[in-house]
């Protein structure tokens, strides 16, 4: 009879490695879209930083023509000044919202990695034919499943 019990553990370890496994790639997949939305994040906040420095050299150039005597031709300057300055409050305001986006995402992503890690230890420990089965069944595949070792039967 104990033979038996131990015989089906044997046999549904394929089925429970299976659902480890399916457990562990779902995990991962998690893991790998909140890196890509974190990897996407920060490539946006560069492209926002440097939106804001082309806008702060813009700046820089129509401060200088302002200052250099020119006719008429200096009297849209102010304006484009001012319009460059809203360009960089709007980058850096979406810059900030790209931050506060970031912490948690930031944070998903370690703890994801610190579970991902200790669930995959645990998966690997479970994954192994469980203390309970006898040494002789651990020992060889052929000696496993159904149709093995007819002798033992009752």
């Amino acid at each position: 009879m104990k033979i038996a019990e131990l015989e089906r553990e044997v046999a549904t370890l394929p089925k429970h490695i299976a659902q480890i496994e399916k457990a562990l790639d779902s995990h991962l997949r998690r893991l790998e879209a909140d890196r890509a939305a974190l990897v996407a994040n920060q490539k946006e906040r560069k492209r926002l930083e440097d939106d804001v420095k082309v806008e702060s050299q813009k700046i820089s150039k129509l401060r200088d023509q302002m200052l250099e005597p020119k006719p008429m031709s200096s009297i849209a300057l102010p304006a484009r000044d001012h319009f460059c300055e809203d360009s960089i409050r709007k980058a850096e305001d979406r810059t900030l919202d790209l931050m506060s986006e970031a912490e948690p995402l930031d944070i998903n992503v370690k703890k994801a990695e610190a579970a991902l890690k200790k669930r995959s230890k645990r998966w690997r420990r479970r994954k192994r034919v469980p203390a309970s089965v006898p040494p002789w069944i651990k020992s060889s595949s052929s000696n496993c499943g159904p149709n093995a070792r007819p002798w033992l039967r009752a």
